[in-house]
């Protein structure tokens, strides 16, 4: 344990703010050719946007045009269900928390561009990240012969706003007395969760890739991936625990893996060279293929230039 050096006297009295401000974004999803699309996408399955920031993170927009289950659809009358769904890890390595507290507003919009008073919806204030679910959902109640009628359905393009408030909560600062100075020892998180993946104890998901099997813990895969958590804890989540990936070399699933539980590359993969800028482009593809943003600090700098360079997305 670290032991104190030379401690001042503890002042008798402090204070402390504790600063909060809220961040408000909003985003369109548009679907084009709506029509087919609803016919197409029967009960349990979405769309999803393509993730945007706001608040210092990243989300994605999940929408289910018949609804999440048979409960609520029918020909006629549409409860169609939409997620707003944490996309990944915060954007701003500055944030204090990674449990964001959100509010927002789900509405159809019209073709003169205005979103509908008819057809909208607005959260309760939510709790992103563990323990608490990486998506909330809401209803959308609206009847789909009227669509057209009342102005939603522009040509075939039927268009989602999504009208999101972040509240960010930064740490306490002292602006009275004198704090005490420890002195802290370096985090050994990044670590406890690597030895967790060598050892694979407690690990209830099996993942088979290209003949090769991965253990691996759900609630870390879900709380680092939304399509992660929609694929072991969503409805249409297997009971076997065992899941099948496809068009993926086992070598880049174990350097995902690595990346999900540390937010970093393997030590092999950190020098320079053509073989650490191709590895660390396979690990942007897989990130961005399970809904996840990987900054430009889990990568070298050199690497990162190359692949600015190259464009390859």
């Amino acid at each position: 344990m670290a032991e104190l050096a030379d401690v001042p006297d503890v002042p008798q009295k402090t204070s402390s703010t504790y600063p909060a401000e809220k961040v408000t974004g909003t985003h369109d999803f548009e679907m084009e050719n709506y029509s087919t699309l609803d016919r197409r996408f029967g009960v349990g399955r979405s769309l999803k946007s393509t993730p945007f920031t706001v608040g210092g993170y990243s989300w994605m927009i999940q929408f289910f045009p018949n609804g999440h289950s048979f409960d609520y659809c029918s020909y006629y009358m549409s409860t169609a269900s939409a997620c707003v769904s944490l996309a990944g890890t915060p954007v701003a390595a500055t944030l204090a928390t990674t449990m964001p507290k959100t509010k927002y507003t789900l509405s159809l919009v019209g073709r003169d561009s205005q979103p509908s008073r008819l057809w909208r919806a607005t959260s309760p204030i939510r709790t992103y990240g563990w323990p608490h679910p990486n998506s909330w959902g809401i209803k959308l109640h609206y009847r789909k012969p009227l669509l057209r009628l009342f102005g939603c359905l522009d040509g075939n393009r039927l268009k989602i706003r999504c009208e999101l408030t972040v509240f960010v909560f930064t740490a306490p600062s002292t602006t009275k007395g004198t704090s005490l100075a420890l002195l802290a020892p370096l985090p050994e998180l990044h670590g406890h969760l690597e030895r967790v993946l060598g050892d694979r104890r407690g690990a209830d998901v099996t993942f088979h890739v290209a003949g090769a099997a991965f253990r691996a813990h759900k609630v870390m895969l879900a709380t680092r991936s939304p399509v992660f958590d929609a694929e072991l804890f969503g409805p249409m989540a297997k009971k076997d625990d065992v899941v099948d990936i496809a068009n993926m070399e086992p070598a880049i699933f174990e350097m995902l893996l690595h990346f999900v539980y540390t937010d970093s590359l393997p030590a092999i993969f950190n020098g320079a060279g053509n073989d650490s800028t191709a590895a660390a482009q396979h690990l942007l593809v897989a990130a961005d293929r399970y809904g996840m943003s990987c900054p430009p600090a889990a990568v070298s700098p050199l690497d990162w230039r190359r692949i600015s360079e190259r464009r390859w997305w």
